[in-house]
């Protein structure tokens, strides 16, 4: 957004970290203008990038880009082999069934003419062949993509619920049309929910899993981590006797819990912190003080309702060590942990936490969003 703003003479387009930027001819003194302001608009984003001008033949992604010859054909980087998955392996039929049309369909898009696709489809072919297909690749000219027609009238853009299963090759029973048997059972027609579930809202999609390797790596990774944090120091308080979790106060991204000891009634609250938890406890003793903090969180709210403050008789343990969530996972290890304490312990008449808690979004997936700002 930024480049399209500040150098409107070039045209660029960006695929997550690669780019690729067109332009008329402008003089070497303008271009070197801006190769400098791009250097210094990335840096003060926190980047680095490198950076070529002055390119006729350019390898993007999977095309090499030729304006001498007015030509494009498939590129891969040296020593890069295509691999396929195996046609046995446990993967949905509509994936190992479509792998040969697909690998044929793009080496066509990024094919200009015959020649260029005949010079590199002896690698892919051999590629499915170990693979366990028997496909032969052929040359056709894609066809063009046809307009869309849009009618007079306004549709509105339908809801859909998916529901991804792990597939499972061994399985014999018909997974799907089960599901949907459950679906017209348990909402029917005559049900108040069958307007937002029902067979047209709610469709199924089989889900692949992870690979023995890649379960590895994350074996391994965690293995790793862990070791980390044994070497790192849990306490640096000077009077141990007045630390909230005795040699644990600096565990971070975990899920505590506070009990409330009280005269009348002993009370529990469920939390979380991804960062270390005395900060997080000073924030507590600081809600406790500070009047116009006093609604931060639910246990605070309770402090100031029973007249406890400024120093209420609290204890604090560690219900769970969670992973910290990095850019790229599905779901935050954090979040799901300290739903699931809140749940079980939900039906207790002494328990602080509320029910809207459990539908509260994930936080740390929003830190690692890029943000723009002007």
């Amino acid at each position: 957004h930024k480049m399209k703003l500040n150098f409107p003479e070039i045209n660029f387009g960006l695929y997550r970290d690669d780019g690729l930027g067109t332009h008329k001819r402008l003089p070497k003194t303008q271009m070197e203008r801006i190769k400098k302001a791009l250097f210094k608009m990335f840096k003060e984003l926190g980047l680095t990038i490198t950076l070529e001008t002055y390119l006729t033949i350019a390898n993007y992604l999977d095309v090499t880009l030729d304006l001498h010859n007015d030509k494009f054909y498939p590129f891969r980087k040296p020593n890069d082999f295509p691999l396929y998955i195996h046609k046995e392996s446990n993967h949905p039929p509509h994936v190992t069934k479509n792998l040969p049309t697909a690998v044929n369909k793009r080496l066509n898009e990024i094919s200009c003419d015959e020649n260029c696709f005949k010079n590199v489809k002896s690698d892919y072919e051999k590629a499915l062949k170990e693979s366990g297909f028997s496909a032969s690749l052929e040359f056709s000219i894609p066809e063009p993509d046809k307009p869309t027609i849009f009618g007079s009238k306004k549709c509105r853009k339908r809801n859909i619920l998916w529901y991804n299963p792990p597939y499972c090759a061994s399985l014999k029973t018909n997974f799907g049309r089960e599901f949907l048997r459950i679906l017209d059972k348990n909402f029917p027609v005559n049900n108040p929910l069958n307007k937002i579930i029902n067979r047209k809202t709610v469709k199924i999609s089989y889900s692949c899993t992870e690979n023995i390797q890649r379960i590895m790596q994350n074996n391994n990774h965690k293995i790793l981590n862990e070791s980390k944090i044994d070497e790192q120091p849990n306490c640096n308080c000077q009077k141990k006797e007045r630390c909230p979790i005795p040699d644990k106060c600096l565990s971070s991204c975990i899920i505590y819990h506070a009990t409330v000891e009280n005269n009348a009634q002993n009370v529990e609250y469920i939390g979380s912190t991804a960062d270390e938890f005395k900060t997080r406890y000073n924030n507590h003793t600081h809600s406790f003080r500070a009047s116009y903090k006093k609604h931060d969180t639910a246990l605070s709210s309770y402090i100031w309702e029973k007249h406890l403050n400024p120093r209420p008789n609290i204890k604090w343990s560690i219900l769970k060590q969670c992973k910290n969530y990095s850019p790229g996972q599905k779901d935050c290890d954090l979040c799901l942990s300290e739903k699931f304490f809140i749940l079980k312990n939900l039906n207790k008449t002494n328990n602080l936490n509320k029910r809207t808690d459990i539908g509260n979004k994930c936080v740390h997936k929003w830190k690692c969003k890029l943000r723009y700002t002007t």
